[in-house]
């Protein structure tokens, strides 16, 4: 079975609790970069789960913009009124992503 790779966009808590996953499950799910505006957040995504500094940003603009796709998913944990863009972005490359918490008024905004 081939392993899953993500990318967190959002290293909050909410980012964290997602991306502890990877520790329950290694060898099915891992994760290879984090979109996180707050250096500490990032770093001790870097630090937990051995991403790359190359696939570590500050904004998930960069993780659009990528000419090469480094994940199969996006998880998306900003904050709840900053879900729109990012899940109506991910959608134009065609990026699967799981929106966190998404209720009937996200799913307003995203349509």
């Amino acid at each position: 079975m081939q392993i899953v790779k993500a990318v967190i966009i959002g290293a909050g808590r909410r980012g964290q609790a997602y991306a502890s996953y990877a520790t329950v499950v290694p060898k099915k799910f891992k994760i290879v970069g984090v979109a996180e505006p707050f250096k500490v957040f990032r770093d001790q995504m870097i630090a937990e789960y051995g991403i790359k500094e190359e696939n570590a940003f500050e904004t998930w603009e960069h993780v659009v913009n990528l000419e090469k796709r480094i994940a199969d998913v996006a998880i998306i944990c900003n904050q709840d009124r900053m879900h729109k863009d990012p899940a109506n972005k991910l959608c134009e490359p065609g990026l699967s992503h799981l929106v966190r918490k998404a209720d009937g008024s996200i799913l307003q905004r995203l349509l």
